[in-house]
């Protein structure tokens, strides 16, 4: 069965026999968006997703690890036992501008670009000008892209438009 965040709760309570739950997501990024959803799902399924036979998995196609930590940190806070799975692991590398990115040839080439990226977001997302948490995520999906990547690559504004318009 597949049911929205919304009805879960009522959902896993009106079932039987249901022995796993797999929540799915396409990115963890600063993992701020999973940890408000995990604190509303406790407010009204904790009982419910603490049953013994119960296994809850989360699912996410790809992430940072900072951010699955996160994750992983307010589920135990939340004393939900919720297992954390990553199918794209990634790391402090994957940020664009990190002092270990291997985007740029040259770290003179990563601080101009860098530069660039922080002007012109400033411009589209003023609060994120390098993606929310300041993700430096260059993460593109068929269907949408990720508040966490590049406000360049998928912000609007009056002179710019994007390659990857966020939905």
């Amino acid at each position: 069965s597949v049911v929205e965040r919304d009805r879960l709760g009522r959902t896993l309570a009106a079932l039987s026999g249901i022995n796993a739950l797999v929540l799915v997501d396409d990115m963890i990024g600063s993992g701020q968006s999973a940890v408000e959803a995990f604190k509303e799902l406790a407010e009204g399924s904790r009982e419910i997703l603490r049953r013994s036979e119960l296994v809850v998995v989360y699912v996410v196609v790809c992430g940072f690890e900072a951010g699955k930590a996160r994750v992983e940190d307010e589920l135990e806070k939340l004393d939900l036992p919720v297992l954390v799975h990553i199918c794209d692991s990634l790391t402090e590398a994957d940020r664009c501008f990190s002092d270990t990115s291997t985007v740029f040839e040259s770290p003179a080439d990563r601080k101009r670009a860098e530069d660039l990226a922080t002007a012109l977001g400033r411009r589209l997302v003023k609060t994120a000008p390098l993606g929310y948490g300041n993700c430096q995520s260059l993460v593109v999906f068929d269907t949408n892209c990720p508040n966490n990547s590049l406000p360049v690559l998928w912000a609007e504004g009056n002179d710019w438009r994007p390659l990857f318009k966020r939905l």
